[in-house]
């Protein structure tokens, strides 16, 4: 049986040597749909159309405001670019919560459900690694928008 590993090898550089290619559409895609969804969030489906940026809908927000999950992704971000801890990933979410950290405008309009009881957890002493919900209706679409980062970083 053939080895994989030179396979293996150069996939591996491939994808290390592309990584910046990779990653700026990736989280710009998702920052600007984001944004575009904005708006629209929670809508009725088929009750809306959307062709451009707009603004001012479910949250009153002026066209080009991201929500929670662009927010929470640029903490993951800045943690994994400063090599930070768990510990220091929650305080970056908590400053989200409480003074608008890495906001467009500096002011939280809104926070997941799962989100607000993990920071909740958290700010009462409950180990960053121990503040998920642990059952199948705490797993939200939002981990997922917030996730891309560390795909980049784990091939990295």
């Amino acid at each position: 049986m053939q080895s994989n590993e030179p396979k293996n090898r150069w996939d591996e550089m491939f994808l290390r040597l592309n990584i910046s290619k990779r990653l700026r559409p990736t989280l710009y895609g998702g920052i600007i749909g984001d944004a575009i969804g904005v708006p629209v969030e929670f809508m009725r489906r088929d009750t809306f159309f959307v062709n451009d940026m707009t603004g001012y809908g479910t949250y009153n927000q002026p066209p080009g405001t991201w929500s929670d999950d662009t927010s929470l992704t640029l903490c993951l971000i800045k943690n994994i670019l400063e090599n930070g801890t768990t510990k220091e990933l929650m305080d970056k979410f908590v400053a989200y919560g409480e003074s608008g950290y890495c906001t467009p405008y500096g002011k939280m309009f809104d926070i997941g459900n799962t989100t607000v009881e993990s920071i909740m957890k958290y700010r009462r002493g409950v180990s960053p690694h121990e503040c998920g919900g642990t059952s199948e209706m705490d797993n939200g679409n939002g981990a997922i928008m917030r996730i891309s980062p560390l795909v980049f970083f784990a091939i990295h």
